[in-house]
């Protein structure tokens, strides 16, 4: 195939699949056990956050995960009554706590709710409200320094405040949990995680989460930066995408350079500093700067490096969305901000093997192949993708790449169906008319 240099502004559609990545790709390899840690009294409040600071690292021993990564499975004859505790930091989610925490209520034993101190609206009265004085509860206002020492400061709370706690379920206020799959009778004492699902805002699209873990009072998290919302542009108000500023990205990326120093060959820290640095980049886009500058150059260039990282060091690894996430993208790098039609279409085809059941890489690999004018070659690729129909409710992250993410008349999964199809009919249309 031709390699083609052209510059190519990305869609805003794939805009946003890249902020879905950012805001909602929750992963299951963020929490360890660590060594214990004494005299720890997390308090009402904590003024600083200071005292909590250690939990910015892991501590001690990572072999001795908590099993969400690598399916470890403990070996204890422990038999004790399933307790099940919520937890939660939140910041400005009044809307999503007002209709999700009351699901929540009828699995769990108990809630622990860390409120970060910049909270302006009305979290704390909802909280209250949907809680009430019956249930049981610890809430708390915390200083934020960073994500790991955030959700560690609840952690420490729970240990604190519900020291019988059998399992924790750590949620997002946005979740809405399908409750089928959270059952208290299937957890035990032997397996370290538990997946279940949740819903996202349109309805019609699930995630299977591993963020049901057994409990341990030593339990916590690894890395400083999980999740990247900002208060004043939360996903509720942010499908009209470019809402978040440069500076917020450069806050983002302090954090992962933090964790990059610590193990440059860390495949979670690798994949976020390119996801990153590639939404930096949509973001500059979206302000209409399409010119290759230099700091635009530099970002492209660090972006695809992460990436090509992250596949060279860990690309065997088998099921890993991380695997297939960094080659999904540093294929669309190449596509797109690179212009070298040969190693995307090369990489696509590696993603396409990695994961068969997911099609973003064939109908991204068929876009490649139009845009260099291989009609065959996009007509076969763009039937390929429609062998692979995505169940209903499952989804997962690739529907926006077909503009199904606001509520239709028919199923997310036959919006896709749909998408290829017009795909596929293009690429027919172009080719039938070739002399």
């Amino acid at each position: 195939m031709v390699s083609r240099s052209t510059w190519l502004a990305p869609d805003f559609r794939t805009c946003i699949l890249l902020l879905w990545w950012l805001v909602v790709l929750v992963l299951g390899d963020d929490i360890h056990v660590s060594p214990s840690v004494e005299n720890e009294d997390p308090g009402v409040r904590v003024q600083t956050g200071a005292e909590l600071r250690s939990g910015s690292v892991v501590l001690g021993d990572l072999s001795k995960s908590s099993g969400v990564a690598t399916g470890e499975v403990y070996d204890s004859d422990e038999q004790r009554d399933v307790s099940l505790c919520l937890l939660m930091i939140v910041r400005d989610e009044e809307f999503s706590l007002s209709e999700n925490l009351p699901l929540w209520l009828d699995v769990a034993d108990c809630f622990v709710i860390g409120v970060d101190d910049r909270t302006s609206d009305a979290t704390n009265m909802v909280i209250q409200q949907v809680l009430g004085d019956k249930t049981a509860r610890f809430v708390f206002t915390f200083t934020f320094m960073d994500f790991a020492q955030a959700r560690n400061a609840v952690l420490r709370s729970t240990a604190h405040n519900f020291p019988d706690t059998s399992h924790i379920i750590v949620a997002d206020a946005d979740w809405r949990p399908d409750l089928a799959t959270v059952d208290k009778s299937e957890l035990d004492f032997v397996h370290g995680s538990f997946p279940f699902l949740v819903w996202d805002h349109s309805g019609h699209t699930s995630r299977l989460m591993g963020w049901l873990h057994r409990f341990d009072k030593n339990l916590r998290f690894k890395y400083r930066q999980v999740r990247v919302v900002e208060s004043d542009s939360n996903w509720n108000a942010n499908l009209h995408m470019h809402s978040r500023s440069f500076e917020r990205f450069k806050f983002d990326l302090e954090f992962l350079e933090l964790e990059y120093e610590d193990d440059p060959t860390d495949l979670h820290t690798l994949f976020y500093l390119g996801i990153t640095k590639f939404a930096y980049i949509e973001s500059l886009l979206g302000k209409g700067t399409h010119e290759k500058t230099p700091e635009l150059q530099a970002f492209i260039t660090d972006g695809m490096s992460y990436f090509r990282q992250a596949v060279d060091l860990h690309g065997e690894i088998p099921n890993s969305e991380l695997v297939w996430g960094s080659k999904r993208w540093l294929s669309y790098g190449y596509h797109y901000f690179v212009g070298d039609s040969e190693e995307a279409e090369k990489m696509y085809k590696s993603c396409i093997e990695y994961d068969r059941a997911r099609i973003d890489c064939l109908v991204f690999l068929s876009r490649l192949y139009l845009d260099n004018n291989a009609l065959d070659a996009a007509w076969d690729t763009a039937k390929e993708g429609l062998v692979h129909r995505p169940p209903a409710g499952q989804v997962m992250t690739y529907f926006y790449t077909f503009e199904c993410f606001l509520p239709t008349q028919v199923e997310t999964s036959d919006c896709v169906v749909h998408r290829v199809l017009e795909l596929s009919f293009i690429a027919a249309l172009e080719r039938s008319t070739l002399p």
